[in-house]
């Protein structure tokens, strides 16, 4: 087996963890994500689930174009939905 080296790793990144979530219902979260994110490019994959210990949410979104995703990670630690809470960005 053959392991890429860290730099080709980096390349390729395309998937965002976020958390620090609005409590809301899963699917009204989702729907707020894909407004927001679908700007920076093409989603393949949008995942909302609830931490069942905290009961907060948080979400991996997986965009089809990693420089959409570079983009979208500049969101980390801004107040993107207004609710005085500032979101979690991070690689996935």
């Amino acid at each position: 087996m053959k392991f890429e080296s860290k730099k080709n790793r980096e390349d390729t990144k395309n998937n965002l963890y976020i958390k620090n979530l609005p409590a809301k219902p899963e699917n009204e979260v989702k729907e707020m994500l894909t407004k927001k994110f679908e700007a920076f490019g093409d989603i393949s994959s949008l995942l909302v689930k609830m931490d069942k210990g905290t009961e907060k949410l948080f979400a991996f979104i997986c965009f089809k174009d990693n420089r959409a995703a570079e983009e979208a990670h500049k969101l980390n630690e801004t107040d993107v939905f207004e609710t005085g809470e500032k979101i979690y960005i991070n690689w996935a």
